[in-house]
């Protein structure tokens, strides 16, 4: 029987000498050189007869794809033939690493190299040690309430007809899943390393002249703690969050049904609300931890497969300075369990686009922006052209962007 073993890891990317300026707002010109809490690379590597892949998730804002080209090739010089998916944790408040979106906040090349570097250095010592194991896994979604509708503002931008924003959520469902993939020793023992996706920026770290990895990052060191593993790999993927967002409990109690038709301003929030919100997060996981610790089904990890399409953005109408295609990748754990990735912002609608048992997110490699819905197209707002200056995009969404998905996504 085939096997699969993996190798992972994580280290802190925290730097220190140099004053900077956090990457999620233009208008942020406030200097910072503190990192507050774990700011980290965390991966795994999936080893087969047949192909290495490796799952890097970065707690940054957005990776560009020249990154990605850049330490695979640097690990490949080292005789690691790979498959190297990358994926940015969407935190607004740490340093720009992305060249191609200068309007979104000042981009380090000296971080970036850093970085890039510190990546490299560790996977490449990892490797070489070579202490490898072979894994099982399990699944588990639940839904919650701590993510809820478009971030949007209320400048007139982001209205449609009758200045109604242009997202209006389903009152019966104001949230969306969880979903937690654990991989365990063999006997299930052991959590070896977490992958959790939700779907909502990390933008509530309330301290402006800090760094910090936000939620992904707290929750984290809380998980940890939780499960007395201080070196546990957790990595933290922002799913179909293009038109989602946090927002705390006392804030949801003050909105109001127009609020949440016209958008939502972003959250400001007190460092204990803060540290409540990341709380509870944790404890939404630990219920799916529990979950999967409780029931019999655990899946040997026998079989990977990774495909890989590549979309001409003009075939949606838009352009893109930086990137020619939308990406669609395709992980496969034995026959059932996927992951997509996405290089761009999707919309919340995505995230059963591709079937069932299907984990997908966004913010993978090059992102060129927002991948709307049709209904949003039709309707207009911020995730349909408001993005496009921001994110060196331009030109009009086609009316069937998803028939065109489907039709052009040769992965199945």
């Amino acid at each position: 029987m085939k096997t699969v073993n993996t190798i992972n890891g994580s280290f802190d990317i925290s730097y220190q000498g140099q004053m900077m300026v956090a990457a999620g707002h233009a208008n942020d010109d406030n200097l910072r050189e503190e990192f507050v809490d774990t700011v980290e690379v965390n991966f795994i590597a999936f080893l087969s007869e047949d192909k290495d892949i490796y799952i890097v998730q970065i707690d940054t804002l957005f990776i560009d794809d020249t990154l990605r080209v850049e330490i695979q090739n640097e690990l490949l010089r080292n005789d690691i033939p790979i498959v190297f998916i990358c994926v940015a944790s969407h935190s607004h408040s740490l340093p720009g690493i992305d060249p191609g979106k200068p309007a979104l906040g000042d981009y380090n090349k000296n971080y970036r190299d850093f970085l890039k570097q510190k990546i490299v250095e560790n996977i490449t010592k990892c490797v070489k040690n070579k202490d490898q194991k072979q894994i099982s896994f399990s699944n588990y979604k639940r839904y919650s309430h701590l993510s809820i509708g478009r971030r949007g503002s209320k400048s007139k931008n982001n209205f449609s007809l009758l200045r109604l924003r242009n997202t209006v959520p389903d009152f019966s469902r104001l949230g969306a899943y969880i979903e937690l993939t654990c991989f365990w020793d063999t006997h299930k023992t052991r959590i070896l390393a977490i992958i959790w996706t939700f779907p909502a920026p990390p933008v509530l770290y309330p301290e402006k002249n800090k760094f910090s990895a936000d939620f992904p990052g707290r929750v984290r060191d809380l998980l940890r703690k939780e499960l007395n593993d201080e070196f546990l790999t957790v990595l933290f993927f922002p799913g179909c969050a293009g038109d989602m967002r946090p927002l705390t409990k006392s804030q949801t109690k003050q909105k109001k049904v127009l609020d949440f038709i016209v958008g939502q301003s972003f959250v400001e929030c007190d460092i204990d609300e803060y540290e409540e919100y990341c709380v509870s997060l944790k404890n939404e996981l630990n219920k799916c931890i529990e979950f999967i610790k409780n029931e019999e089904s655990n899946k040997l990890l026998t079989l990977i497969d990774y495909q890989e399409s590549r979309i001409k953005l003009e075939k949606f109408g838009i352009s893109n300075r930086s990137n020619k295609y939308l990406r669609v990748e395709l992980l496969r754990f034995n026959k059932d369990s996927k992951f997509i990735f996405l290089n761009c912002e999707p919309s919340y609608a995505y995230h059963d686009f591709f079937g069932e048992g299907c984990t997908v997110t966004g913010y993978s490699s090059g992102v060129f922006g927002y991948f709307p819905t049709d209904i949003q197209i039709n309707q207009g707002g911020y995730e349909v052209s408001g993005f496009m200056p921001f994110f060196g995009t331009s030109g009009h969404y086609i009316r069937e962007v998803e028939k065109t998905l489907k039709v052009e996504c040769t992965i199945n």
